[in-house]
């Protein structure tokens, strides 16, 4: 029994994992094998590691994606989980630790993170290999009845190919400063497009005559994305309002992030925020290797501790030696003995911002939290829908 990767397949091995696949996850055959065949032929970037037996049969299935992260200016390779898929016959521990361990020997030399998006029913089962939940999940309700009234003119529309360049170059503004969102290029693009009209997303363009100011993705009262020009959030906030009021409801939610500029412009009228915190599943996050991680964000870190003005320091952390001396950070390997360990589940929320350093068991009072604070600040990380697999 085998485990090989296979970066393309060809029609009789896509016509067995297609099969595999559609009878995997509970699903009803026919609507499964429709929504597998779409994945099969139009997700890029994917690779597919298969388990054989000698006879070639394919006992199991797990693929990855190709993607990429923006931290803050520095680009992070992302190795994606998406399906995995055993035999039924086959269902058993090995079949899974098979395509487990080659698939960790393969991501040392492929990416600086992973990231998964597993159903609730698969809390816990990623754990234990190093991934923990990065996002909130956060909500942010309004009342319609707060939301400015838009100024005359302003409508909404549904997003036609031409407006596609607006609707990526929106994205890119409006998403710059959020960990989470995935850097879309026009192949990634392409597959969103084609999957908003599968799912029947609704794309809107929001704007005046020939002129728009924004874009967003909505279901029933929920906003998963929107992009825009900052200036005109109040207009796009109200043309938003007026739409959902049409359709018979009272409130918007917003599922696009506490710190989206969006969020924040709407953040002063009343409004209530939900969040939970999965640590064990959920939106899970991987690092590769901790030390290359840290080397490579490395000018991020130190542009804060510069704005901060932070005067020079040693601090180990674990086997990491952080030295900032006259403006410069140096990262570097430790041994000996740390003044602070951290667990190694604690470092992927403290670097993404999921938790204040100062919150966590191993730092809560100690005197050098405000130093990573200052160097991982608390955020709020949230995947946009699209871009997770």
């Amino acid at each position: 029994m085998g485990c090989r990767l296979a970066p393309s397949l060809d029609r009789k091995e896509q016509k067995r994992v297609l099969d595999l696949l559609s009878r995997s996850f509970g699903l009803r055959y026919a609507p499964a094998r429709r929504l597998f065949s779409f994945f099969l032929r139009r997700v890029p970037r994917k690779h597919c590691f298969i388990v054989e037996d000698a006879r070639q049969r394919i006992l199991g299935v797990l693929f990855v994606l190709d993607r990429a992260l923006d931290y803050f200016g520095v680009s992070l390779r992302v190795a994606g989980l998406s399906y995995m898929a055993i035999h039924a016959q086959h269902r058993n521990f090995s079949i899974s630790s098979i395509l487990k361990q080659r698939l960790f020997r393969w991501m040392d030399g492929q990416s600086d993170i992973s990231m998964g998006f597993a159903r609730k029913i698969m809390d816990g089962y990623w754990y234990p290999y190093g991934y923990v939940g990065i996002t909130n999940f956060g909500k942010m309700s309004l009342p319609l009845s707060f939301l400015p009234a838009p100024k005359q003119g302003y409508s909404m529309r549904r997003a036609q190919p031409q407006d596609y360049p607006f609707i990526r170059k929106s994205y890119k503004h409006s998403y710059r400063t959020l960990v989470g969102p995935l850097n879309r290029d026009a192949v990634l693009w392409s597959y969103y497009f084609a999957r908003i009209q599968r799912e029947k997303l609704n794309l809107q363009m929001i704007g005046r005559g020939n002129r728009s100011i924004g874009y967003c993705i909505t279901k029933d009262n929920v906003v998963h994305e929107l992009g825009g020009n900052s200036n005109a959030f109040a207009d796009i906030a109200g043309v938003i309002g007026t739409d959902l009021s049409r359709h018979g409801h009272t409130e918007v939610i917003l599922e696009i992030g506490f710190l989206h500029p969006f969020a924040l412009f709407l953040s002063d009228r009343a409004h209530t925020k939900v969040s939970r915190f999965a640590w064990n599943g959920g939106h899970i996050l991987r690092i590769t290797r901790l030390p290359d991680l840290l080397r490579k964000i490395r000018p991020v870190l130190e542009r804060r501790l510069r704005a901060a003005q932070v005067k020079n320091f040693r601090l180990a952390c674990n086997n990491i030696l952080f030295i900032f001396s006259r403006g410069r950070l140096r990262v570097e390997p430790f041994d000996g003995k740390p003044d602070i360990a951290l667990a190694e589940h604690e470092w992927p929320k403290i670097i993404f911002g999921a938790a204040d350093p100062g919150h966590l068991s191993a730092l809560r009072g100690h005197p050098s939290a405000p130093l990573l604070r200052l160097m991982f600040p608390v955020g709020s990380p949230q995947v946009p829908y699209l871009d997770q697999f």
